[in-house]
């Protein structure tokens, strides 16, 4: 636990019930100083390979068939995302062999984003407070959980709605930022794993969507006459806050991920396998056993 504040720092086509009801429960979210209390969510449907929650009092914006609709298109994502990066088996923290995706009204110093992975979820109020990151203690999940914005999109005036096809691509990239961390233990930059969320919106049959942004690369380009950059230190990302600025990055990263497959396709490691060659290489230069003989 000694990197433990460095790590955070840097940061089914059939649907079946459960055997047993899953209780509702509370839930946090990184915006505590808004909502310290957290919220209830209830589970919707559960799949092989995750779980899937609504928060009570948004329970309006996803009704029954909707919820049936999104559920049989999730453990087909996480099923190729998986297979192209690997398993989150080591940050199962409860235990459950299920990946839950939380959807929630985002309060407003987030409202901006599709959804978010933080990894202070995948620690115990005990650890974190161990590590002396007593705030964080307060509003971790405690779970390999995933945080999915019930307002996903904004319409032309500006008001927050829910679009229905936003949620498969969403799901892939975030879903990956939780492979990712539990891969290389949170040891991969900001722009890499971005760039690889970006492959999994791909992967997972959604590269022609609007979640990759390509059109906004083309919008940059035309606005400035040049690509931005979109290789950053540290743990900066720009968002999409900043507009065709911000969102450009991430098809930017979208591309470059997608050439570094079909570049070493036909090669040992390569095509859509490079993504887990670059886990194996971050393992072995940090000591670790190779991804592929983990996981």
């Amino acid at each position: 636990m000694s990197s433990l504040k460095q790590q955070i720092a840097a940061d089914e086509p059939r649907i079946t019930t459960a055997r047993k009801p899953i209780p509702g429960r509370r839930f946090e979210d990184v915006s505590r100083r808004r909502r310290p209390e957290g919220f209830t969510a209830t589970a919707v449907a559960v799949g092989e390979l995750f779980t899937l929650w609504v928060e009570d009092a948004e329970s309006d914006m996803l009704p029954a068939d909707l919820v049936q609709r999104l559920a049989g298109k999730i453990d087909p994502v996480l099923r190729k995302v998986t297979d192209a990066f690997g398993s989150t088996v080591r940050v199962d923290l409860d235990g459950d062999g299920k990946t839950a995706f939380v959807f929630h009204r985002f309060p407003p110093e987030t409202e901006v984003l599709d959804g978010y992975f933080t990894s202070i979820d995948l620690y115990t109020p005990e650890q974190l407070t161990a590590a002396d990151l007593i705030e964080e203690a307060s509003y971790t999940n405690a779970m390999d959980v995933l945080h999915l914005n019930v307002l996903n999109r904004k319409s032309l005036e500006g008001v927050g709605e829910f679009d229905e096809s936003l949620v498969p691509p969403m799901i892939a990239h975030e879903f990956q930022h939780l492979v990712n961390f539990a891969q290389t233990d949170g040891s991969s930059e900001a722009w890499l794993n971005e760039a690889f969320s970006q492959a999994a919106v791909a992967i997972a049959g959604y590269g022609s969507t609007q979640k990759t942004r390509a059109q906004n690369l083309a919008v940059m380009v035309n606005l400035s006459g040049r690509i931005p950059p979109f290789v950053y230190e540290g743990s900066f990302v720009p968002d999409a806050s900043l507009g065709a600025g911000g969102t450009a990055v991430y098809a930017h990263g979208y591309l470059f991920s997608r050439y570094l497959a079909n570049q070493t396709r036909g090669l040992p490691g390569g095509g859509d396998s490079v993504y887990r060659s670059v886990f194996d290489a971050m393992r072995d230069e940090r000591g670790w056993v190779s991804a592929r003989r983990r996981a």
